[in-house]
Order: structure tokens, then C-alpha cells, then sequence
């Protein structure tokens, strides 16, 4: 008996579940695709996506983590991959509330990024602000791009150097 009753909770879940996609994805149309990323149907952890912004000096990784503390967040960056952790709690109800409808995400949290070029491990910062993880680093001098003055006489072809 208890076994027919757990199979019922989960297939209803499931139908929950399938109802909220299909409502979302109606009523969105290609937009609710993006938000199908943030999930994982292997219970793995949650994957948060990420903008990743390359300057001169500088790489910059911007992450929305709502309802985050700064505490809350670990960053380690190994070589050129850096990796987020964290975790969100599960709604805790009142005794008696029911949950009507369940579209926030909750558990563990992951992300490895793979930076495009090497950063200076010892010029690294990340700041929460509102909810919005933002982590600077400094590129490694040797993934710099510079500029290298030309020098030479303007006058002369460049077909008749030796």
C-alpha cells in the first residue's frame, strides 16, 4: 500500500513538473529555453550561467546568485579553470502550509568556467553586490595584448629590405 502511494506522489510530481515546462515554454516561447539550462535532470548540481567578459588587462565573470551571501560562495581557480560552489536551501514550510507551486531551484551549486587565456592568480577579486557575483582577474602578462611601435624610414618599400 505505502508503495502505490509513493509511485502516485511521484507520477504527480512528475505531471507538475511536465504542466509548469509546458505552461512556461506557451507562455514564453524561446526565452523559457534559457531557463531550462539552470537544470539538471540527473539531480546534479545546479549550473548557474555565466557572462564572461574579456578586456585588454582583464577577464571578468559575472554570475546571478539571488538570495546569496558573499560567505555563502567559494571560488578556486586551478590553472586556467575557475570553479564556483555554493548551495541554496529547500523552502521550509509553516505546519500546515501546502506548496501550491515549486519553481525555484534549491540545492547544491556548480560551475566550472574555462578562461579563455592564464590570469595572475595573486591579482583576483570577487565582490557580491545584490545578488550579482562579479570576479576580476587580472590577465598573466604574457596574454596581455600590446601594442608594438613600428619603427623605420616611411620613405622606404618594404620590397627592397634585405
Amino acid at each position: 500500500m505505502a508503495y502505490s502511494s509513493n509511485v502516485n506522489n511521484t507520477v504527480e510530481k512528475f505531471k507538475q513538473e511536465i504542466d509548469r515546462l509546458v505552461d512556461m515554454t506557451w507562455s514564453q516561447g524561446e526565452r523559457a529555453l534559457d531557463a531550462f539550462r539552470q537544470f539538471r535532470s540527473d539531480g546534479g548540481p545546479l549550473i548557474p550561467p555565466v557572462d564572461l567578459i574579456n578586456s585588454s588587462d582583464t577577464l571578468v565573470v559575472v554570475v546571478d546568485l539571488p538570495g546569496l551571501t558573499a560567505e555563502q560562495v567559494e571560488l578556486t581557480l586551478v590553472g586556467n579553470m575557475l570553479t564556483l560552489r555554493s548551495a541554496t536551501p529547500e523552502l521550509q514550510l509553516q505546519e500546515g502550509d501546502r506548496l501550491q507551486v515549486r519553481e525555484r531551484p534549491f540545492g547544491k551549486i556548480e560551475r566550472t568556467v574555462a578562461l579563455p587565456v592564464p590570469v595572475n592568480a595573486e591579482h583576483v577579486e570577487a565582490e557580491m553586490r545584490n545578488g550579482v557575483l562579479r570576479i576580476t582577474m587580472q590577465k598573466a602578462t604574457s596574454a596581455r595584448s600590446i601594442q608594438i611601435a613600428v619603427h623605420g624610414d616611411s620613405s622606404t618599400p618594404v620590397s627592397s629590405y634585405s
